[in-house]
């Protein structure tokens, strides 16, 4: 489809056409004929492309917007994913680059629920999406993929979202947050001048951070664990 400055170009070169063969109709002495064709014709090249064209827009709106956490205004699963091919198709080059995944997820959610009630565990979400997009490198993706999980993945070496997570859990104590939370890290190398499936790859990467978080969640959770080993 053509954007709509193209659109309207494109509709009033093909108007001008059209009223010029009213203009010779009525010239040739036959107005009325002239003027109901041409009439129909500038309906259909003006009232069905740029309806078209709205539902286009309108289409491309939802799906955006269906990539869209509504509490955080973090992207969802379904957004990850997207923005992932995205990352790693730029990131593609002769030289080898780091994939770090960390899996946050909130200790004790259930109990903040049954405690405080819901409108309060939206809250903690709410706030914890906040920090994670302020701590997070600026072209990490920060997502919502579950209840009280959320991830941030970042082309970084595993140091560098090991510090993200410790800023994280810094900033929480510094606000004396009434919630802590445990982080799963896992990295993978994607190989210069290799094509990469970039949901393999983000399955790969969310399995094991998730594997990390549980660990850290059965040491006591607020902690940090590193994958032991590179998803193949």
């Amino acid at each position: 489809m053509h954007a709509r400055p193209q659109l309207i170009a494109v509709v009033s070169l093909a108007s001008t056409v059209i009223i010029a063969g009213i203009v010779r109709s009525a010239t040739d002495g036959d107005l009325p004929g002239g003027l109901a064709y041409g009439l129909l014709k500038l309906a259909a090249v003006t009232v069905v492309p740029m309806t078209v064209r709205t539902l286009v827009d309108l289409l491309g709106e939802t799906a955006v917007v269906s990539d869209i956490d509504p509490l955080t205004g973090l992207a969802n699963r379904r957004g990850l994913m997207r923005a992932v091919r995205q990352l790693v198709g730029a990131a593609a080059g002769e030289q080898p680059t780091d994939v770090c995944v960390t899996m946050i997820d909130i200790d004790n959610f259930k109990e903040i629920n049954d405690t405080r009630g819901h409108a309060a565990g939206d809250q903690v979400l709410v706030e914890l999406g906040k920090l994670l997009h302020e701590k997070g490198p600026a072209d990490a993706i920060v997502a919502r993929i579950g209840g009280e999980e959320f991830v941030i993945v970042a082309l970084c070496e595993v140091d560098g979202a090991v510090r993200v997570a410790e800023s994280v859990r810094a900033a929480m104590r510094a606000a004396e947050s009434e919630f802590t939370a445990s982080y799963g890290v896992a990295t993978m190398e994607l190989p210069g001048g290799a094509a990469v499936d970039a949901i393999v790859l983000t399955e790969r990467l969310l399995s094991a951070a998730d594997d990390a978080m549980y660990l850290a969640k059965r040491a006591g959770g607020d902690r940090i664990r590193v994958a032991r080993t590179t998803p193949r």
